[in-house]
C-alpha cells in the first residue's frame, strides 16, 4: 500500500527529489505540440514559462521541506494544466 510522504518525515526528502525529477520531464513533453508543428511560438513560450514555475516550485520544496513549499506546489500543480490545455486551445483558435 502506497502511504502519503508528510513533509516533516525523511522521505519528504526523496519526495520533493521526485517532483523536481518529474517536473524536469515534464517540460520536454509540453512542448512536443511545437515540435510537431500542431502549436506554434506563442504556446511555447506560454509552455516554456509554465515548466520554469513548476522546475522552480519543485526545487524549492527539494529544498525546504515545509508546508508553505509543499502548499505552493501543490496548487500550482493544479492549476498547471488547465493553463498549458487552454494555451494550446488558444493558440489552435488564433
Amino acid at each position: 500500500m502506497l502511504g502519503q510522504a508528510s513533509t516533516s518525515t525523511p522521505r519528504a526528502g526523496a519526495a520533493g527529489v521526485t517532483a523536481l525529477l518529474y517536473a524536469a520531464a515534464l517540460w520536454p513533453v509540453s512542448i512536443m505540440p511545437a515540435v510537431v508543428g500542431l502549436a506554434s511560438w506563442p504556446y511555447s513560450v506560454m509552455a516554456t514559462l509554465l515548466g520554469i514555475g513548476f522546475i522552480g516550485l519543485s526545487g524549492a520544496f527539494a529544498r525546504e521541506r515545509s508546508h508553505r513549499t509543499a502548499r505552493r506546489l501543490f496548487f500550482f500543480s493544479i492549476i498547471y494544466l488547465p493553463l498549458l490545455l487552454g494555451a494550446l486551445v488558444a493558440d489552435r483558435l488564433w
